[in-house]
């Protein structure tokens, strides 16, 4: 009878491990069930925020951004032959000399502008290496895209949501022996008719401004980026915020409402922005220049390659 008793307390304090270890582990995957619902949690917030601060269509219906894009058209339809009065072929700021803050052809500096994100971009004139397909992302009336496929001899095609714009562009390059090099079409930054890996260098200038959803925008000029080819954008961002800055201070915020409202612009983000959205697609930065002094931000973004550590 004692040598039963003690085993019965044998088996007791076993199954009492047993226990005590299988209450461990359900505790143990619960807690990791609590922290990994946590952390999306965390995550989910901190996307949310950069959406929000940003005004990313992530909340935004399809009505509304219809809506916008119809606004932005009609924008440019309206007032695009007052704009090639002033700036030529080319709707968009030029680079002028960081020395003397000047330049005596505003047409030219437009030029030099495009010279510049090339330049540092690296985008070769080597034959064997410089891009054969080019995609030029709102592209006004089509300068940025004459530009390309002269300097380089590329196929280039722009898109913008402007009718007007479109069909103006087209009958420059007919106009100018390019019609074999270059076209133009209406088409949505967002939704591109083009397949995956379509051309080897992606330009936008001073487009995504006037595109909400900024992660998507990024998202979509990667797609259609062949490997080892190039992304140029230039646009206007706002600063970068602080560690402990969730949005811009309300002053800025007002300045800039002035802007948005009277361009249709849809918000500016940061350079630091971009490069966080493009890190996010596996996408190697290559560098961003941020020029203060003409209020010009340029990320310049090389993708499908490997991130540095």
């Amino acid at each position: 009878m004692v040598d039963q008793q003690l085993e019965d307390k044998k088996q007791t304090a076993a199954e009492k491990m047993v226990d005590q270890r299988l209450g461990d582990e359900k505790q143990t995957a619960a807690e990791k069930m609590v922290d990994q619902q946590l952390e999306d949690k965390k995550q989910t917030a901190a996307e949310k925020m950069v959406d929000q601060r940003l005004g990313d269509s992530a909340t935004t219906d399809s009505t509304d951004t219809r809506e916008v894009n119809q606004g932005i058209a009609q924008l440019y339809d309206q007032s695009s032959g007052v704009w090639e009065d002033i700036w030529g072929d080319h709707m968009h700021y030029g680079f002028c000399d960081p020395v003397s803050g000047t330049d005596s052809d505003h047409r030219a500096a437009q030029i030099r502008m495009i010279q510049e994100a090339l330049s540092f971009a690296g985008v070769s004139e080597d034959p064997g290496k410089r891009p054969k397909n080019a995609l030029d992302v709102g592209c006004g009336i089509g300068g940025t895209t004459k530009y390309i496929a002269r300097k380089y001899g590329a196929k280039c095609i722009g898109i913008n949501l402007s009718p007007i714009q479109i069909q103006r562009a087209n009958a420059l390059a007919a106009a100018e022996g390019l019609a074999d090099k270059v076209s133009f079409q209406v088409a949505d930054a967002l939704e591109q008719p083009f397949s995956d890996g379509q051309f080897d260098l992606v330009l936008s200038i001073e487009c995504g401004e006037y595109i909400a959803d900024k992660r998507k925008f990024a998202a979509e000029l990667a797609r259609v980026t062949a490997p080892g080819g190039t992304i140029v954008i230039q646009s206007f961002c706002h600063r970068d915020l602080g560690p402990s800055e969730e949005s811009l201070q309300p002053w800025e915020l007002k300045r800039l409402k002035k802007i948005y409202d009277g361009f249709q612009i849809q918000g500016y983000c940061s350079t630091a922005d971009y490069v966080n959205f493009f890190e996010s697609l596996s996408l190697q930065v290559i560098t961003f220049l941020n020029l203060a002094k003409t209020h010009l931000n340029q990320s310049l973004i090389n993708p499908h390659q490997p991130l540095k550590p």
